[in-house]
């Protein structure tokens, strides 16, 4: 089956715009990446500590091993873990109230 020239421009587009959101994507998910990382110290422990015990816990870690303290509050829209800090009221994720 042949294209018309038409039709092998739009599928031209269509690929351009396909490429271009992957690398958007890509881009997206390297900053996610790098934001996840930063919460550790140089020498790759994890910086953060359980409110409850005191011991040291991994970002991505919703309970302390522990103690079994809830240690990350999640946001409602898009399920990202919120910074525990007083007096956050928006997600840094996706910028909605909490």
């Amino acid at each position: 089956m042949c294209l018309s020239e038409g039709q092998k421009a739009r599928i031209r587009e269509i690929e351009r715009i396909r490429l271009e959101l992957k690398e958007e994507f890509e881009t997206k998910r390297r900053e996610r990446m790098r934001a996840e990382l930063s919460s550790f110290t140089s020498d790759g422990r994890p910086s953060g500590f359980c409110r409850n015990c005191e011991r040291e816990v991994w970002s991505w870690w919703d309970f302390c091993p522990f103690c079994s303290q809830p240690l990350t509050t999640k946001c409602l829209w898009c399920q990202r873990h919120l910074p525990q800090q007083e007096g956050v009221r928006f997600c840094p994720g996706c910028g909605r109230q909490v």
